[in-house]
């Protein structure tokens, strides 16, 4: 695995999400019977049934801390992004070689590759604007609404995913660990010639040897130099590498499938 390097403006770049400040341990919920004063009374008719006392279901999702109320679950985190450096990237101005390189959040480079395991991956339309406009493009969520408006529209898909690293390595940013690696997660997201280098891969993959199952299955991610009218750029190369373990399964469920 590839040294990672920082970004020469870490102070500057890094998210607030990044901050190690341990949140307060939550105890588990004790039990508590409330003894009621009960006045006597008439023994009640033999068909008055007392009230039952409903049971209730622990929640799937451990609380982070419990200084937060409500029922949140892993899609309320913001996942950091991974990238593959390109000329365009607002990193490449401070930190020209890592055009072609994996990218953690903007702050720290990975190397030419990366293994890691897909999570989930989920799709949305969105209208093509011209580069550099300033536009916000439109989304949408069916091909049906796009047409009502006279919209063009591109592929844009989240892939959910854990990158596979040494221990200690970025641990600031959320890793956790199984075995002698750390697991960081983080989201990529694909348009264009990417979507089509990166999606159509994986769902021919999750219909064959991922049986349905994303997580069940290790990919390196490299990268390929193209040519393009005005600049080079990069496209990913998805390449298959083993099964993962039942244990990494269990623990990537529990993290991301709420």
């Amino acid at each position: 695995m590839a040294k990672i390097s920082f970004a020469s403006k870490l102070q500057q770049t890094v998210p607030a999400v990044t901050t190690t400040t341990q949140a307060p341990k939550t105890e588990e919920p004790k039990k508590v019977v409330i003894e009621a004063k009960v006045e006597p009374k008439p023994a009640a008719p033999a068909t008055a049934a007392a009230p039952v006392a409903q049971t209730t279901q622990a929640v799937t999702v451990r609380p982070v801390s419990n200084q937060l109320e409500g029922d949140f679950t892993s899609r309320d985190i913001q996942i950091p992004y991974l990238s593959l450096g390109q000329p365009t990237s607002a990193f490449t101005p401070d930190n020209p070689t890592w055009m072609g390189k994996w990218v953690f959040d903007k702050v720290a480079c990975l190397g030419d590759t990366v293994r890691v395991v897909v999570c989930r991956v989920s799709k949305r339309l969105e209208e093509k604007v011209e580069y550099n406009s300033g536009d916000i493009p439109r989304r949408y969520d069916t091909y049906g609404e796009a047409r009502k408006e006279g919209v063009v529209v591109q592929e844009v898909a989240n892939i959910d995913l854990v990158i596979e690293i040494d221990k200690q390595d970025l641990a600031e940013f959320g890793s956790f660990d199984l075995g002698e690696k750390s697991y960081l997660p983080a989201r990529y997201t694909v348009r264009s010639s990417a979507y089509g280098a990166s999606v159509r891969v994986l769902l021919k993959d999750l219909a064959g040897w991922l049986n349905q199952d994303f997580s069940s299955g290790y990919y390196v991610i490299g990268s390929v130099k193209k040519q393009g009218k005005q600049n080079a750029y990069w496209v990913p190369s998805w390449k298959t590498d083993g099964k993962v373990s039942p244990e990494l399964r269990a623990l990537i469920a529990e993290k991301f499938n709420n």
